[in-house]
């Protein structure tokens, strides 16, 4: 579809695809909201190559090019990390770093909760729910309309994509009781996960690798797929669960976020 080298952009790109409009630029792509344009996280570029310190500048200058309404809000610039970009800190720019893992296939391994039961969310209530919970993680300083407007919207977006058959949303139960939960949708022959969650209370007890394995092996036996991709943290917890169901690590990149209020 995009022709990018890139695993974990095509596949961010695979899921915005759908409620976004993406325009292809020569050196990045630019990714507007088609149901709320006017919310700043929405609204972003995502670049196709590595970059350095000396890039900054050409990249804000392209931002404020594409979004001049943004230029007193928050900003994200998502770079792929290649050998030329080094661990930094510059000013106001605050430095995240993540790691792409794909897999062709998954291996049941005894931390997985062996009572979880794996069910797909089917009806509008659960929707609303799978919302809800989503929204009570955020921390109350992050907490706004604008945010819960969004929210509420991107759930949509999701949920307009399973009904299309376009992935799904697992849940997981324990005892009758939601535990956490996580998207897969799929397109170009990739599965891409969203929102890996387990929730508070539950962590430790092999809740996210008991999501992981089971929406994998059923998005691998009914999605038109030929590979697993999902995003993580570098060195985090997350990463560990998803390379010990047999998840290799592919590339490496680096966000840089600067608030400009």
């Amino acid at each position: 579809m995009f022709g990018l080298t890139s695993m974990a952009l095509r596949s961010e790109l695979v899921v915005l695809s759908h409620s976004c409009e993406i325009k292809e630029k020569v050196d990045y792509f630019v990714i507007r909201s088609l149901q709320n344009p006017n919310f700043h996280w929405a609204n972003f570029l995502i670049f196709k190559q590595s970059a350095n310190e000396n890039d900054l500048p050409k990249w804000e200058e392209h931002f404020c090019a594409e979004f001049p309404e943004f230029v007193h809000q928050h900003r994200a610039f998502t770079w792929i990390k290649g050998e030329d970009v080094p661990n930094f800190k510059i000013g106001e720019y605050l430095l995240e770093k993540t790691v792409c893992l794909t897999a062709k296939d998954v291996q049941q391994v005894q931390q997985i909760h062996p009572a979880i039961t794996l069910r797909r969310i089917q009806l509008e209530q659960e929707w609303l729910e799978l919302e809800k919970k989503q929204t009570e993680r955020v921390s109350p300083e992050e907490l706004s309309p604008s945010f819960l407007n969004f929210n509420k919207q991107r759930f949509r977006d999701y949920k307009a994509m399973v009904d299309n058959n376009l992935g799904d949303w697992f849940i997981a139960d324990l005892g009758g009781e939601w535990v956490g939960d996580l998207g897969l949708f799929h397109g170009e022959g990739m599965g891409c996960y969203q929102n890996v969650t387990t929730y508070p209370g539950f962590e430790g007890r092999g809740i996210a690798h008991a999501l992981v394995y089971g929406s994998a092996k059923y998005a691998l036996k009914n999605y038109p797929i030929e590979e697993l991709v999902i995003v993580a943290e570098e060195n985090s917890r997350a990463q560990k669960i998803y390379q010990n169901l047999g998840f290799k690590v592919v590339e490496n990149r680096t966000n840089l976020y600067r608030s400009l209020s």
